[in-house]
């Protein structure tokens, strides 16, 4: 059973930082899409399970009461110092995309970011951009 619950932490975390980083992508490449709320408003509740939890991964309790002494359920599939630090980590790249999503319209910073075809066709622009 611990086994079972590592591997839903590891397969929650996976989901969480690939919503992270498809934040990321889409400020770093200027651009909007309509599903972008889907990325964030699952960093999103991850972050209110966290703090509900008192800043304490809920699955952890879950690992104590089938065996594992510490309940560290990222211990297996993350280096230790990765696993201390994921939380501060991940918020802080969050936080970043968060912002370069929210940016500077372009016609306001006078200038066109460059763009590759591929990721205009992965997130659309914003509306404002056109």
């Amino acid at each position: 059973m611990l086994t079972t619950i590592e591997a839903v932490h590891t397969v929650i975390y996976a989901v969480v930082v690939g919503a992270i980083f498809r934040v990321i992508f889409c400020g770093l490449t200027g651009t909007f899409d309509a599903l972008l709320a889907v990325p964030t408003g699952l960093v999103g509740l991850e972050g209110v399970v966290f703090l509900g939890n008192g800043r304490r991964d809920p699955l952890t309790d879950l690992a104590q009461r089938f065996g594992d002494p510490k309940g560290n359920v990222g211990d297996i599939f993350l280096p230790e110092w990765m696993a201390r630090r994921t939380f501060m980590i991940f918020t802080s790249l969050f936080v970043i995309g968060l912002v370069l999503v929210v940016g500077v319209p372009e016609q306001e910073a006078g200038r066109r970011k460059p763009q590759m075809r591929l990721m205009r066709r992965a997130c659309p622009r914003h509306p404002w951009q056109e």
